[in-house]
């Protein structure tokens, strides 16, 4: 909009598999320092979201922006002919 915030076009909905995940990250970025135990969120699907996209998980109000969740990452894997097999991202 006028004022820089995002724009979201029309809500759809795609059938994906979600599940929680357990991250360790390090606190330094290095590989040394104190690591971190983070939950985040997988979701699988056969359609592509992308980072910019806004995700609303089952159980949330698409309508307040507030509720959506961002991607952090976003993976496509192939099949061996080449052929798009599934994505993944993580929330």
């Amino acid at each position: 909009d006028g004022h820089g915030d995002p724009r979201y076009g029309r809500p759809e909905k795609i059938k994906a598999r979600v599940e929680k995940i357990q991250v360790i990250k390090n606190s330094s970025g290095d590989g040394g320092g104190m690591q971190k135990e983070e939950t985040k969120t997988r979701v699988y699907t056969q359609d592509e979201i992308k980072v910019d996209d806004m995700v609303w998980l089952p159980g949330y109000d698409s309508r307040d922006l507030n509720e959506g969740q961002s991607p952090e990452d976003v993976k496509m894997y192939r099949t061996e002919l080449g052929e798009i097999d599934h994505y993944e991202t993580i929330l």
